[in-house]
């Protein structure tokens, strides 16, 4: 499977995990949702031939920061997801779940850019 195929893979199983727990536990599916996020991140980069698995997750983090800063309408969704995060209640989660949904969906529809 091509590595944009994969992550995207594993960003939609995350989402599933969000929205299950959105309703019993926001923390859990706050973490889920950053972690569907992340995948989204990696799969455009991988779409674009970087990957930074092989690196510690700080320089690798380094490395997603410095490609999204050129991504603005990526780095928006993200930067909002995180302000989201850090009430962590269920209105939070949903539109947390929102955000993740819409950029899925452009993910499935095309399968590469913005």
């Amino acid at each position: 499977m091509p590595p944009f195929e994969w992550h995207l893979k594993f960003a939609l199983q995350m989402a599933e995990m969000a929205e299950r727990e959105s309703s019993r536990n926001a923390w859990v599916a706050c973490h889920a949702v950053l972690r569907a996020f992340e995948e989204v991140i990696d799969a455009y980069c991988a779409s674009e031939d970087l990957h930074f698995h092989d690196d510690y997750p700080i320089k690798a983090w380094e490395k997603r920061t410095q490609w999204l800063s050129s991504k603005t309408c990526l780095l928006d969704e993200w930067n909002r997801i995180q302000k989201l995060c850090a009430s962590a209640n269920q209105s939070d989660t949903a539109q947390m779940l929102n955000i993740l949904k819409g950029r899925l969906a452009k993910m499935t529809a095309r399968t590469e850019g913005f």
